[in-house]
């Protein structure tokens, strides 16, 4: 395609080129999708019901194998569009194509839609005037102002270097555009022109070359043409049954091209804001996380209620804060903090042209400009909004030097803390007094004035701690807000109650209960339930286990409703558990199903603040901590207490270390200080040489010691390039002292101290030293549990759905509800223990999948088909073993295991038939299930492999060796 014009016209226009061309091929090859597979179902069917009565012909033959071929090939198309359509991140992971995803996806549709709204008292549903007054509220909210805003003085912000300046400007690489391209979300939904990240990673070479003219282009002019920044705005409720325009939250979809320009722009920004936003914010940055304000505000009420001190804590709630941003204000700051004027004009560009219409239903609006604010979903709209929070902290800091604000006092050091932000979310802490009301209540005003963004007192609210309820009632009438509770909720995450009361933790029992709620589960297999258990149901708690320690009785309330999803379904019955739990929370390599142990993962994420207190990343909760409990000393040993009184959060954590062996080796003998320069690193309290400190190596030399708070870079000096140790000692050293001396320069002699090499501190179970959750959680797993190399391919087999694998592993752990563990479990069976198929021996598991006569010749037949003459073992765990390493070895051990799931799978189904339904069904078709199931599941997950279901049936060894053709070239070309 040749277009002429700027780049960014060029790409537009070939996009819209391309969509256009798209839309025709999708009507071709997915319209009307379930007539086409109706209709090649019934030429089956019809060929099928013929071949019942008399031998098909040639020709015949191949027309049944066309029509199954277009089954399954409308099978595949049919599944691409209900995932794309679901766009649940773990839809990949479960059962495709099943009634739970397609009611996801309709769900969702049904909550989005929008049928009527009120407007200014009166309610709007014809779609003519929904579409009028929707354009008319968000102009409106968007439309810029036209009066120029305040700007404070007298207020010093932290400044970018030179060197971060140049980094901003320079020209935009090939590697750093495709960083940006890989770091994108590929199912994401698109913008108006289409196309989703998935699209610009497949065409990527084909696209590489107009996109890097474009951002050429983009470096040098700093301009943008007139339809590249469009989005869509989708309307999502922010509760259930919306009445007004407010309870909807506007989040734009944006266009791939602007997306990935604001991506890369995104990048280079977050490379910089460490170093000029301050510690009260805790978002969208390195080392920094949400839960870290959660600690704060917690170790700091803590502290108030020790101390009995009077203060107060306000919830501030900004009102639409995203959509009120003043980009001149904006523009103020990052001129502030030393940005330069081509970065400045590169943001101005992308927050100038855009431009919005709302999608109504999936229908959009006519277009319009914007003139303020942010949009979500915009990848510079997190970093930008960072900026503009830090004119309030700015406003904070200029009130507390001069005496207008003061904060909470914690320790005894002078660190008072007085404000803590979170995006929008933003606490004011400060004593209980007037003028502290009063200046906040200014800053807030002088705030909006400055950045547009006004306080929505009616859903902000105050606490009071220690104070009388008139006082507070008082400060809430000057506020006009409401009064909180003590105890109250801040980022999702519960402040100022007792942490080990089972009422803390009945949020999380609510969503688990919640979720359940909305799930059905006649729409649900076995592998769906264990795809949700794992991904949905075990990361519920992840978030407050991420900061507490979760008491015994919510572990077993926890893990008792996941046992009844998984073994009962949605509606919780009470079923036979036919595995027990531990054995279930076993890795997959252990023969388990790898599902989550919450209190394990529960260790292993509070483990992660053992490793962050001395990690080198600075941020406001260690100061808190610091000061608290270590006496604020930078150089700190977790355990090493300096102060009697814990907070139950703190000790919670410390306590995690003592719980067992394996807990103690993980975390109280699992982190050391390795040595550069020793500016970071206490020479006697610290871990630093071998596993014990030199206080508990050495004791009596402690004692002895002048300086015992010292760092090891004050036990020394450099001589002419070399470091010599220089510990002042109390007195001389007599008898034992002397031997203990020996051994302390001993254990120095083999330190070697580096100049200019900073101190880290290490995990020692990783070989890069930083502490990984995931890798601690397998640390504790039971070592008790014996590695199953041959139930593990089973289960990890992936040539079969998620519910097959389930099966096959209940079959091999002999836990199947056949006639005999049915009896063993005191189940009360009707007809008796006789095999529904032969009639002649007890059914149990080796029987029913072995030894029965009837299942035999089946066995014969699967063997016949790979053209295998063998006598199978008697035991299922004999044949498996075999499927696996004896035909394994000639057709991979992968499709060997799939071949043994899949008759065992067809081999039970055979037998649920004839024992509940009465159903004859014949042996011979159930080879001709065995080899069409294994085939549309195989080809299912080898895409791009050519061989017909004919071929398979026929000549499965040679298909066989095409999967593995197939699949070295794969990996030959990646």
């Amino acid at each position: 395609m040749v277009v002429d014009g700027f780049a960014g016209y060029r790409c537009l226009q070939k996009l819209k080129m391309l969509k256009k061309f798209l839309k025709g091929w999708n009507k071709d090859v997915f319209g009307d999708i379930e007539a086409k597979f109706q209709a090649a179902a019934d030429k089956v069917a019809r060929i099928d019901m013929k071949n019942e009565e008399a031998v098909l012909e040639v020709e015949e033959l191949a027309e049944r194998q066309e029509g199954f071929h277009d089954m399954w090939d409308i099978m595949k198309k049919r599944e691409s569009i209900w995932k794309q359509k679901s766009r649940c991140s773990w839809a990949k992971l479960g059962d495709a194509n099943t009634r739970f995803f397609h009611k996801v996806a309709n769900g969702r549709k049904v909550f989005n839609n929008i049928n009527g709204f009120s407007c200014e008292g009166k309610w709007v549903e014809e779609p003519k005037e929904v579409k009028k007054e929707v354009v008319r509220y968000f102009s409106t909210m968007f439309e810029g102002e036209s009066w120029q805003r305040p700007k404070p003085v007298g207020i010093n912000f932290r400044q970018i270097s030179e060197e971060m300046k140049d980094e901003l400007e320079r020209p935009f690489s090939e590697e750093e555009i495709e960083e940006g391209l890989k770091s994108c979300e590929g199912t994401k939904a698109p913008g108006p022109d289409g196309f989703n990240f998935s699209f610009l990673k497949f065409a990527w070479n084909c696209l590489k070359e107009d996109f890097m003219s474009f951002f050429a282009e983009f470096h040098q002019n700093g301009r943008l043409v007139r339809g590249l920044n469009s989005s869509f705005i989708t309307l999502i409720p922010k509760k259930l049954n919306p009445l007004e325009l407010k309870d909807f939250r506007p989040i734009s979809l944006i266009g791939c091209l602007y997306k990935l320009l604001a991506k890369v722009l995104a990048n280079r920004l977050k490379g910089v804001m460490s170093g000029i936003i301050s510690d009260t914010q805790s978002t969208f940055l390195g080392g920094r996380q949400l839960v870290d304000s959660v600690l704060v505000l917690n170790e700091v009420i803590d502290e108030v209620k020790l101390k009995k001190q009077k203060a107060f804590v306000f919830k501030a709630d900004f009102e639409k804060a995203y959509d009120c941003v003043d980009w001149a204000y904006l523009d103020w700051m990052f001129c502030k903090m030393g940005f330069g004027m081509k970065w400045r004009g590169w943001i101005r560009e992308c927050l100038s042209t855009a431009r919005i219409s709302v999608l109504v239903n999936g229908s959009p609006t006519k277009e319009f400009v914007m003139g303020k604010g942010l949009r979500q979903g915009d990848p510079l709209s997190p970093f930008l909004f960072l900026i503009v929070a830090e004119g309030l902290n700015g406003l904070v800091k200029r009130a507390e030097n001069e005496g207008m604000l003061r904060g909470i006092a914690v320790g005894n050091k002078g660190l008072t803390v007085s404000l803590l932000q979170f995006a929008d979310d933003t606490v004011f802490l400060g004593n209980a007094d007037s003028e502290n009301i009063f200046a906040v209540k200014t800053i807030l005003r002088c705030f909006e004035l400055m950045s547009g963004l006004r306080i929505n007192f009616c859903k902000s609210s105050v606490v009071g701690f220690n104070v009388s309820e008139r006082w507070i009632r008082g400060v809430a009438s000057v506020l006009h807000c409401g009064v909180g509770e003590t105890s109250f909720m801040y980022l999702g995450l519960p402040v100022g109650r007792k942490i080990r009361c089972t009422k803390m933790w009945e949020p999380v029992l609510k969503k688990f209960r919640a979720k359940l709620a909305i799930w059905k589960s006649n729409s649900l297999s076995s592998g769906g339930r264990i795809t949700l258990l794992n991904s949905v149901l075990s990361a519920i708690p992840i978030f407050y286990m991420s900061l507490f320690l979760m008491p015994n009785c919510v572990a077993s309330e926890l893990i008792s409703i996941q046992r009844a999803f998984l073994w009962g379904g949605v509606e919780l019955k009470k079923r036979i558990p036919w595995v027990k739990w531990e054995h279930i929370c076993f890795s997959k390599r252990q023969g388990g199903l790898g599902v989550i142990d919450l209190c394990r993962k529960n260790w292993a994420l509070l483990g992660k603040w053992w490793f962050r207190l001395g990690d080198g990343v600075e941020g406001l909760w260690k100061k808190v901590v610091r000061e608290k409990y270590y006496g604020g000393r930078e150089e700190v040993d977790i355990k090493a207490l300096e102060s009697v009184r814990v907070s139950g959060i703190w000790r919670d954590i410390l306590s995690v270390g003592q719980r067992s062996v394996r807990l103690h080796d993980l975390l109280v003998k699992g982190f050391k200080w390795v040595v550069g320069d020793g500016y970071r690193v206490g020479f006697w309290r610290s871990v630093w040489v071998g596993e014990k400190s030199l206080r508990e190596l050495c004791p009596r030399m402690f004692e002895l010691a002048v300086n015992k708070e010292g760092l090891v870079s004050e036990m020394g000096v450099w001589e002419e390039g070399s470091w010599r140790w220089n510990i002042i000692w109390r007195r001389g050293r007599f008898g034992r002292e002397k031997d203990e001396e020996l051994m302390l320069w001993e254990v120095l002699s083999r330190v070697c101290i580096k100049v200019a090499v900073e101190d880290r501190w290490q995990w020692r179970h990783a070989s890069d030293g930083k502490y990984v959750v995931k890798q601690a959680y397998e640390f504790l797993e039971s070592t008790d549990a014996i590695l199953n190399d041959w139930l593990c391919k089973l289960i990890c087999c992936r040539l079969v759905p998620s519910k097959v694998n389930f099966f096959g592993w209940r079959l091999c752990l002999q836990r199947l509800p056949t006639k005999w563990n049915l009896q063993k479990r005191g189940v009360e069976l009707e007809g008796g223990l006789m095999c529904g198929l032969c009639k002649e021996e007890v059914e149990d598991t080796n029987h029913v999948f072995c030894t029965c006569k009837e299942v035999w010749l089946i066995w014969v037949k699967v063997l016949s088909w790979w053209g295998i003459e063998v006598v199978l073992p008697s035991i299922v765990e004999g044949v498996a073993e075999f499927f696996l390493y004896g035909l394994g070895k000639v057709v991979g051990k992968e499709l060997g295991a799939s071949i043994f799931l899949v008759t065992s799978w067809y081999i039970w189904y055979w037998r649920n038939c004839t024992v509940f339904k009465g159903d004859v069904v014949l042996k011979e078709g159930l080879l001709d299930m065995i080899q069409e199931k294994t085939f549309l599941w195989v080809k299912n997950k080898v895409q791009g492999c050519v061989f017909s279901v004919w071929d398979w049936k026929l000549n499965p060894n040679e298909c066989a060796v095409a999967m593995r053709n197939h699949k070295r070239m794969q990996k030959e070309f990646h």
